[in-house]
């Protein structure tokens, strides 16, 4: 919203033209600030002017040019200052690149962490192999959406992000279960599944990561009745009382999802009745037993 004010100054009542200038059939050109055409009070404003400004100056103060190794200094200072560092702390503070521009400087928050000497209390490990388990998850759903073809089923995704809808009723979605190690060493770890606040009801299928969530260590199926909560979290022990079922192998969890998608496609068939006997009619009958028509 704050970008899209500082680009149009209609918010506040003015109109600019000549920001690019072009001839047919070549590149358009941006014109700089001095060669713009600024119609003041034109329109009616819908924002303060001096908040306007207060939030340009804010805005202009942050587009210097730095160095990485000035990044650095600043981040550092910042890391020193608040005691931690993360995505809001980086994108608040003035005097700090964006987060934005520290990814494109150093590849992700993880590396200009690794630069900083910081350790964050979140673990990014899942983040470093989401392209692994992001491929797994595409691989996966193309199976089960294979079998629920070859079983006679109609798929289609519904809407939903990683789901498939089966016979237009029936959802299936697929996810990630990421290993997270227990807060002491006694503890035993556990799995999350991030899950949207649109889940529908149905089963989610998701592939349960090993041990610092770099291999798979197996496929697990859990019900769910459209009401998930965003974060899904189980261990071993929970698994069997949320009944939470485990595979060895993909082609055992797709085989448990067609026959769970059959099953409950024959519980919805409507059950046809017996045929109803048309009733017979008492006809008028002759003298000799049989009936007149």
């Amino acid at each position: 919203m704050i970008a899209a004010i500082l680009r149009d100054e209609s918010y506040i009542g003015n109109l600019i033209f000549n920001r690019r200038s072009w001839k047919l059939r070549q590149t358009r050109t941006y014109n700089p600030p001095e060669q713009w055409i600024r119609v003041e009070g034109c329109l009616e404003p819908i924002v303060d002017r001096e908040v306007f400004g207060k939030v340009a100056k804010f805005i202009s103060e942050r587009r210097v040019d730095l160095t990485e190794e000035e990044m650095i200094v600043r981040l550092r200072r910042a890391l020193l200052k608040e005691g931690k560092l993360s995505k809001g702390i980086i994108d608040r503070t003035p005097g700090l690149p964006c987060v934005a521009t520290c990814q494109t400087h150093f590849g992700s928050l993880r590396n200009l962490y690794r630069l900083l000497g910081y350790t964050p209390r979140r673990n990014y490990e899942f983040l470093e192999s989401r392209p692994v388990w992001s491929e797994l998850k595409t691989r996966l759903a193309s199976r089960i959406e294979a079998a629920a073809r070859k079983a006679g089923f109609r798929t289609s995704t519904g809407g939903w992000t990683d789901s498939l809808r089966v016979n237009g009723s029936i959802c299936v979605s697929i996810r990630a279960a990421r290993w997270t190690p227990g807060l002491e060493e006694t503890h035993s770890p556990h799995w999350t599944i991030q899950c949207d606040t649109h889940v529908p009801a149905g089963w989610i299928a998701a592939i349960r990561l090993a041990a610092h969530n770099k291999d798979v260590l197996d496929y697990v199926l859990l019900p769910t009745d459209g009401k998930v909560k965003r974060t899904i979290r189980f261990s071993d022990r929970a698994r069997e009382r949320r009944d939470i079922t485990c595979f060895k192998s993909p082609d055992a969890l797709v085989r448990a999802i067609t026959r769970k998608l059959t099953r409950q496609a024959r519980a919805f068939r409507p059950k046809l009745g017996p045929l109803n006997k048309q009733p017979k009619t008492d006809l008028p009958r002759t003298k000799n037993g049989r009936a007149r028509h």
